[in-house]
């Protein structure tokens, strides 16, 4: 898991997950003011400018700009940043992640078919899951063999 530092608007920082009241699990919202360029909120998400851009690019990020044209990442950001990295992490591929965000951006209308995704892919995660214990179960069973042969030395 990426490990984050947020500026709160007093200046303080905070440091790690679990003091931070920005959290990287979507749908829990920060009261703290963040605002931050990019190369402030890529020190802070550990993601490249390069990378954040390239999310940009890709609709799956949409920062606000300040008067100068220049980028601004908010604690919203950071939640929503949080919530790619977990899909990320869990397998999810790029083109479904592309379509979360484009529906998450056309607004609440859109829960049925965010739901959707998920489910789906929990779904997935859920077949893995049954095929690495059947994996487990297969080396346990080799192991075992392996533990009678050497044991009878």
């Amino acid at each position: 898991m990426q490990q984050f530092f947020v500026v709160q608007h007093d200046g303080s920082l905070i440091n790690g997950l679990q003091d931070c009241p920005v959290r990287l699990d979507y749908g829990v919202r920060s009261n703290a003011r963040i605002t931050m360029y990019i190369k402030e909120f890529s020190a802070q998400t550990g993601l490249s400018a390069d990378t954040l851009r390239f999310y940009e690019k890709e609709g799956l990020l949409m920062p606000e700009r300040d008067g100068n044209g220049y980028r601004i990442y908010g604690a919203r950001d950071a939640d929503w940043i949080g919530f790619i990295l977990r899909l990320k992490e869990m397998g999810v591929p790029l083109a479904q992640i592309k379509e979360y965000a484009r529906l998450r951006h056309l607004g609440n209308e859109t829960i049925p078919e965010r739901f959707v995704i998920l489910q789906e892919h929990q779904k997935a995660l859920a077949e893995k899951q049954k095929i690495l214990a059947e994996h487990q179960d297969f080396l346990e069973r080799k192991l075992a063999v392996y533990r009678a042969a050497m044991n009878k030395n």
